[in-house]
Parts: structure tokens; sequence; C-alpha cells
């Protein structure tokens, strides 16, 4: 990755209470998420995304039940600025 592409740790900590409300409200709609980084608490969620994009925090929930619907929630790379 390069330099400028780089995740800050300000960046990771935001993304990080962002991605865990969106894996609640998925789970609260009954959506089955599997995300292997849900039991990470915020210092070990920021050792493995410290290297990584916002593309790699990719998030899939899957209705088990009826349907089968699915969504797909994903961060983008952008270059404004995170509030």
């Amino acid at each position: 990755m390069e330099g400028n592409d780089r995740l800050t740790e300000d960046q990771i900590e935001k993304l990080f209470c962002v991605r865990r409300t969106c894996i609640e409200m998925l789970r609260a709609r009954g959506y089955h998420v599997q995300d292997r980084y849900d039991q990470y608490e915020l210092e070990g969620f920021k050792k493995h995304f410290i290297d990584r994009t916002k593309e790699d925090m990719l998030l899939l929930g899957v209705q088990p039940h009826g349907k089968g619907e699915k969504i797909l929630v994903f961060f983008c790379e952008d270059k404004k600025t995170l509030y």
C-alpha cells in the first residue's frame, strides 16, 4: 500500500466504531454476519487493519430464514475527511 493510502490510527478508531455499529444493526434486523474480526477489541482491530485499506473492511450479511436476502456493507476509498 502506498504511504498516503494508509489509514491513520484515528481513522481506524472511528472505523472500528462505525463497523461495530453496522454489525449490530445488521444482526438486529435478522442478518447473519460472519465477521472473524468481530471478537476483536479496539487494539486487536488496530493491529489487524493498520496496514490495510477501508475496502478490506467489507461486511456481508445474509438472512438465514425466509428469502435469503443478502446485504453488502463496504467502506469506499475516498479523500474526504472522516467525521
